[in-house]
Protein backbone atom coordinates (compact mmCIF):
# COMPACT_ATOMS: atom_id res chain seq x y z
CA UNK A 1 0.00 0.00 0.00
CA UNK A 2 2.95 2.73 0.42
CA UNK A 3 5.86 0.59 -1.08
CA UNK A 4 6.53 3.12 -3.79
CA UNK A 5 7.44 5.40 -0.95
CA UNK A 6 11.01 5.83 0.25
CA UNK A 7 12.51 7.57 3.44
CA UNK A 8 15.91 8.52 3.51
CA UNK A 9 17.30 9.73 7.53
CA UNK A 10 19.93 12.22 8.08
CA UNK A 11 22.21 11.22 10.48
CA UNK A 12 23.65 14.41 11.70
CA UNK A 13 26.18 14.08 14.16
CA UNK A 14 26.41 18.09 14.72
CA UNK A 15 22.87 17.81 15.60
CA UNK A 16 23.06 15.26 18.01
CA UNK A 17 25.45 17.12 19.84
CA UNK A 18 23.79 20.10 20.29
CA UNK A 19 20.01 18.43 21.09
CA UNK A 20 21.50 14.73 22.95
CA UNK A 21 18.63 13.01 23.73
CA UNK A 22 16.00 15.09 22.54
CA UNK A 23 17.92 14.65 19.04
CA UNK A 24 17.30 10.68 18.96
CA UNK A 25 14.13 10.88 20.50
CA UNK A 26 12.63 13.21 17.69
CA UNK A 27 14.38 11.03 15.04
CA UNK A 28 12.61 7.78 16.28
CA UNK A 29 9.32 9.51 16.28
CA UNK A 30 9.94 10.30 12.49
CA UNK A 31 11.63 6.72 11.34
CA UNK A 32 8.60 4.89 13.37
CA UNK A 33 5.96 6.87 11.40
CA UNK A 34 7.57 5.89 8.42
CA UNK A 35 8.09 2.00 9.28
CA UNK A 36 4.03 1.92 10.37
CA UNK A 37 3.39 2.83 7.37
CA UNK A 38 6.18 -0.43 5.85
CA UNK A 39 7.52 2.22 3.82
CA UNK A 40 11.14 1.76 2.61
CA UNK A 41 13.75 3.68 4.66
CA UNK A 42 17.66 4.40 3.95
CA UNK A 43 20.78 5.56 5.78
CA UNK A 44 23.98 6.20 4.45
CA UNK A 45 26.80 4.03 5.64
CA UNK A 46 29.79 6.94 5.34
CA UNK A 47 27.29 9.04 7.48
CA UNK A 48 26.86 6.72 9.90
CA UNK A 49 30.50 5.78 9.99
CA UNK A 50 30.94 9.97 10.22
CA UNK A 51 28.07 10.00 13.11
CA UNK A 52 30.47 7.46 15.00
CA UNK A 53 33.59 9.24 14.52
CA UNK A 54 32.32 12.36 15.88
CA UNK A 55 30.10 11.11 18.90
CA UNK A 56 32.17 9.90 21.70
CA UNK A 57 29.71 8.94 24.09
CA UNK A 58 28.96 5.43 22.77
CA UNK A 59 31.29 2.89 22.01
CA UNK A 60 31.78 0.98 18.48
CA UNK A 61 29.30 -1.46 19.24
CA UNK A 62 26.48 1.08 20.28
CA UNK A 63 26.35 -0.65 23.72
CA UNK A 64 25.55 2.46 25.27
CA UNK A 65 21.94 3.71 26.04
CA UNK A 66 22.15 6.18 23.33
CA UNK A 67 23.92 3.75 20.81
CA UNK A 68 21.03 1.04 21.93
CA UNK A 69 18.59 4.16 20.37
CA UNK A 70 20.24 4.62 17.39
CA UNK A 71 20.42 1.22 16.55
CA UNK A 72 16.32 0.88 17.22
CA UNK A 73 16.09 3.89 14.47
CA UNK A 74 18.36 1.89 11.90
CA UNK A 75 16.91 -1.38 12.91
CA UNK A 76 13.97 -2.10 9.63
CA UNK A 77 16.69 0.90 7.82
CA UNK A 78 18.54 -0.70 4.44
CA UNK A 79 22.12 0.67 4.07
CA UNK A 80 23.72 2.79 0.86
CA UNK A 81 26.94 2.38 0.19
CA UNK A 82 27.32 4.42 -3.08
CA UNK A 83 27.89 7.99 -2.72
CA UNK A 84 27.19 10.52 -5.95
CA UNK A 85 28.32 14.26 -6.35
CA UNK A 86 24.94 16.02 -5.72
CA UNK A 87 24.45 19.90 -6.09
CA UNK A 88 21.28 22.21 -4.65
CA UNK A 89 20.02 24.11 -7.75
CA UNK A 90 19.97 28.03 -7.00
CA UNK A 91 17.41 29.24 -9.54
CA UNK A 92 17.91 33.53 -10.55
CA UNK A 93 17.46 33.40 -13.91
CA UNK A 94 20.72 34.35 -15.74
CA UNK A 95 22.91 33.87 -11.93
CA UNK A 96 21.59 30.48 -11.43
CA UNK A 97 24.17 28.78 -9.33
CA UNK A 98 25.34 25.37 -7.98
CA UNK A 99 26.19 24.59 -4.17
CA UNK A 100 28.16 21.62 -3.63
CA UNK A 101 26.20 19.53 -0.85
CA UNK A 102 28.42 17.54 1.47
CA UNK A 103 25.40 15.89 3.33
CA UNK A 104 26.22 12.24 3.29
CA UNK A 105 22.90 10.78 2.93
CA UNK A 106 21.94 13.23 0.61
CA UNK A 107 24.74 12.07 -1.68
CA UNK A 108 23.63 8.65 -1.38
CA UNK A 109 19.83 8.98 -2.37
CA UNK A 110 18.36 7.18 -5.08
CA UNK A 111 15.89 8.57 -7.78
CA UNK A 112 12.79 7.08 -6.82
CA UNK A 113 9.62 9.02 -7.94
CA UNK A 114 8.12 9.61 -4.52
CA UNK A 115 11.11 10.30 -1.52
CA UNK A 116 11.67 12.27 1.99
CA UNK A 117 14.60 12.92 3.41
CA UNK A 118 13.91 12.97 7.21
CA UNK A 119 16.34 16.31 8.53
CA UNK A 120 16.24 19.01 11.01
CA UNK A 121 18.41 21.17 8.60
CA UNK A 122 17.12 23.00 5.22
CA UNK A 123 17.77 21.71 1.63
CA UNK A 124 16.05 22.73 -1.36
CA UNK A 125 14.01 20.39 -3.32
CA UNK A 126 15.63 20.11 -6.36
CA UNK A 127 19.15 18.71 -6.80
CA UNK A 128 21.36 18.25 -9.94
CA UNK A 129 22.84 14.57 -9.70
CA UNK A 130 26.30 14.25 -11.42
CA UNK A 131 26.85 10.52 -12.00
CA UNK A 132 29.76 11.04 -14.05
CA UNK A 133 31.06 13.63 -16.74
CA UNK A 134 28.75 13.33 -19.08
CA UNK A 135 25.51 11.83 -16.73
CA UNK A 136 23.62 14.71 -15.10
CA UNK A 137 19.97 14.10 -13.69
CA UNK A 138 17.64 16.27 -11.82
CA UNK A 139 16.27 14.78 -8.44
CA UNK A 140 13.74 16.02 -6.58
CA UNK A 141 13.40 15.04 -2.84
CA UNK A 142 11.11 16.37 -0.05
CA UNK A 143 12.55 17.25 3.59
CA UNK A 144 10.44 16.96 6.21
CA UNK A 145 11.64 17.47 9.72
CA UNK A 146 7.98 16.96 11.87
CA UNK A 147 5.43 14.32 11.81
CA UNK A 148 2.68 16.41 10.11
CA UNK A 149 4.82 17.42 7.46
CA UNK A 150 5.33 13.34 6.62
CA UNK A 151 1.87 12.87 7.25
CA UNK A 152 0.38 15.24 4.61
CA UNK A 153 3.50 14.23 2.20
CA UNK A 154 2.44 10.43 2.67
CA UNK A 155 -1.44 11.21 1.85
CA UNK A 156 -0.69 13.61 -0.86
CA UNK A 157 2.13 11.04 -2.43
CA UNK A 158 -0.28 7.55 -2.18
CA UNK A 159 -3.49 6.54 -3.27
CA UNK A 160 -6.45 8.47 -2.78
CA UNK A 161 -8.15 6.05 0.36
CA UNK A 162 -12.04 6.21 -0.35
CA UNK A 163 -14.53 5.86 2.82
CA UNK A 164 -17.80 3.46 1.95
CA UNK A 165 -20.82 3.52 3.74
CA UNK A 166 -21.46 0.02 5.47
CA UNK A 167 -25.07 -0.86 6.02
CA UNK A 168 -23.21 -2.76 8.95
CA UNK A 169 -22.19 0.28 11.11
CA UNK A 170 -24.30 3.14 9.36
CA UNK A 171 -23.46 6.58 10.64
CA UNK A 172 -24.65 9.66 12.44
CA UNK A 173 -28.12 9.04 11.16
CA UNK A 174 -28.39 5.47 10.21
CA UNK A 175 -28.41 3.24 12.73
CA UNK A 176 -25.83 -0.04 12.78
CA UNK A 177 -27.43 -3.34 11.50
CA UNK A 178 -25.66 -6.27 12.40
CA UNK A 179 -25.58 -9.13 9.87
CA UNK A 180 -26.89 -11.59 12.56
CA UNK A 181 -29.56 -10.90 15.12
CA UNK A 182 -27.26 -12.38 17.65
CA UNK A 183 -24.57 -10.02 17.06
CA UNK A 184 -23.72 -6.64 17.70
CA UNK A 185 -22.72 -4.29 15.08
CA UNK A 186 -20.25 -1.02 16.10
CA UNK A 187 -22.02 1.88 15.24
CA UNK A 188 -20.21 4.89 13.50
CA UNK A 189 -21.06 7.89 15.12
CA UNK A 190 -20.28 10.70 12.34
CA UNK A 191 -21.75 11.96 8.99
CA UNK A 192 -19.95 9.88 5.83
CA UNK A 193 -17.80 13.30 4.78
CA UNK A 194 -16.68 13.88 8.64
CA UNK A 195 -15.35 10.08 7.83
CA UNK A 196 -13.79 10.74 4.89
CA UNK A 197 -11.87 13.64 6.41
CA UNK A 198 -10.69 11.64 9.23
CA UNK A 199 -9.80 8.24 6.69
CA UNK A 200 -7.61 11.23 4.94
CA UNK A 201 -4.81 11.37 8.03
CA UNK A 202 -5.75 8.02 9.59
CA UNK A 203 -2.53 5.46 10.46
CA UNK A 204 -2.70 2.16 9.15
CA UNK A 205 -1.66 -1.16 11.19
CA UNK A 206 0.15 -4.17 8.95
CA UNK A 207 0.99 -6.12 11.97
CA UNK A 208 -2.14 -7.20 13.88
CA UNK A 209 -4.52 -5.66 11.19
CA UNK A 210 -3.88 -5.81 7.20
CA UNK A 211 -4.02 -2.99 5.47
CA UNK A 212 -6.89 -1.51 8.31
CA UNK A 213 -6.19 2.07 9.59
CA UNK A 214 -6.81 4.47 12.45
CA UNK A 215 -7.55 7.30 13.42
CA UNK A 216 -8.57 9.39 17.08
CA UNK A 217 -12.23 11.18 16.79
CA UNK A 218 -11.39 14.69 18.71
CA UNK A 219 -14.74 15.16 18.46
CA UNK A 220 -16.07 12.14 20.04
CA UNK A 221 -12.76 12.00 21.74
CA UNK A 222 -12.24 7.77 20.45
CA UNK A 223 -10.83 5.92 18.19
CA UNK A 224 -12.49 5.18 14.71
CA UNK A 225 -11.81 2.32 12.89
CA UNK A 226 -11.07 1.72 9.63
CA UNK A 227 -10.95 -1.77 8.34
CA UNK A 228 -9.45 -2.25 4.41
CA UNK A 229 -11.83 -3.66 1.59
CA UNK A 230 -9.06 -5.34 -0.36
CA UNK A 231 -6.79 -4.32 -2.73
CA UNK A 232 -8.74 -2.92 -5.40
CA UNK A 233 -8.99 0.21 -7.48
CA UNK A 234 -11.07 1.52 -5.68
CA UNK A 235 -8.86 1.48 -2.14
CA UNK A 236 -12.14 1.18 0.04
CA UNK A 237 -12.58 1.42 3.49
CA UNK A 238 -15.78 1.58 5.69
CA UNK A 239 -15.33 2.76 9.43
CA UNK A 240 -16.72 2.40 13.16
CA UNK A 241 -16.20 3.99 16.06
CA UNK A 242 -14.86 2.77 19.29
CA UNK A 243 -16.15 2.57 22.86
CA UNK A 244 -13.40 3.63 25.21
CA UNK A 245 -13.78 0.42 27.31
CA UNK A 246 -12.49 -1.46 24.08
CA UNK A 247 -9.58 0.30 22.83
CA UNK A 248 -8.00 -2.30 24.52
CA UNK A 249 -9.55 -5.16 22.36
CA UNK A 250 -10.11 -3.51 19.65
CA UNK A 251 -6.90 -0.72 18.88
CA UNK A 252 -3.58 -2.15 18.33
CA UNK A 253 -0.78 -0.85 21.30
CA UNK A 254 1.06 0.69 18.30
CA UNK A 255 -2.25 2.43 17.34
CA UNK A 256 -2.91 3.55 20.95
CA UNK A 257 0.78 4.47 21.59
CA UNK A 258 1.31 6.82 18.54
CA UNK A 259 -2.12 8.75 20.21
CA UNK A 260 -0.64 8.95 23.58
CA UNK A 261 -3.41 6.38 24.59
Amino acid sequence: MYQDLHFYLDLDWEKYIEDGETYLSDMYNLVNFAYIHNANVYYSVSQLDEFRENCNDWDENFTSFNGNRLDIILENAMPLKKQNHIFEICFAQENTSLNTIKNKSLASIKDFQKQLFISFSYYNNVFLWVKSNSEFERVNIHTASEIIELQNWIVKSSNVKNYNFSTKHGNATTKAVAPKSDKKASQLKCSDAEAQQLLNKSVPNFDEKQGWHYNFDETLNTFIVFPFEGDTPQNQFHAFHVEPSEWHIEIPKSIRKFFGK
